[in-house]
């Protein structure tokens, strides 16, 4: 996987959610950081898998398998 898509903010988000749950759940605020934990282990899977499917997307497109989007309006007529 490129690392410039583990650098966008739903990644980021899901792994401070991550860290700061697993800090919490080890002081008295142990049920709450348990849930933080669990929300940014979920975010963390959704965000893997959206952006897994944008890379393959991307990879798909410069090989040319999956046409480019037109822009609005564009009439492209052969």
């Amino acid at each position: 996987m490129d690392t410039r898509f583990l650098l966008s903010p739903a990644y980021l988000v899901s792994v401070a959610a991550l860290i700061v749950g697993a800090i919490l759940s080890g002081t008295a605020l142990m049920v709450i950081g348990w849930i933080i934990f669990i929300i940014g282990l979920a975010l963390n899977a959704l965000a893997l898998v959206v952006l897994a499917n944008r890379e393959q997307l991307h990879k798909a497109q410069r090989v040319g398998v999956i046409p480019k989007a037109q822009k609005p309006g564009s009439t492209d007529q052969q």
